[in-house]
C-alpha cells in the first residue's frame, strides 16, 4: 500500500479518535507502539519483512498490542503491518 493511502487512512483514524474523544489514548498507544518498534530490532525486522506471511506479521502485531489497545490503534497498526 502506498504511503499516500496509509496517510489518508491514518488521517481518517485520527478524525475518528477525535470524534470519539479517544485522541489522547490513541496518541499514547501509538507512542508506545513506536517505542517498542524502535527499541526492538527483532520486532522491527519481523514486521517489515515482506517475505514473512502477512498473517504471521499480523499475529505478532496483535501479540504486541495484547488486546489492550483501542480499536482505533489496533486498526491503524493492522493497516501499517498489512501494507
Amino acid at each position: 500500500m502506498s504511503s499516500v493511502k496509509v496517510e489518508a487512512y491514518a488521517r481518517a483514524l485520527f478524525e475518528i479518535a477525535q470524534a470519539e474523544g479517544t485522541l489522547d489514548r490513541v496518541e499514547d498507544e501509538l507512542f508506545r507502539v513506536a517505542r517498542a518498534f524502535e527499541s526492538n530490532e527483532q520486532l522491527r525486522a519481523t514486521l517489515t519483512d515482506n517475505t514473512i506471511p502477512t498473517e504471521r506479521r499480523q499475529l505478532v502485531a496483535e501479540q504486541l498490542l495484547g488486546g489492550k489497545a483501542s480499536d482505533t490503534t489496533t486498526q491503524l497498526v493492522s493497516l501499517v503491518v498489512n501494507s
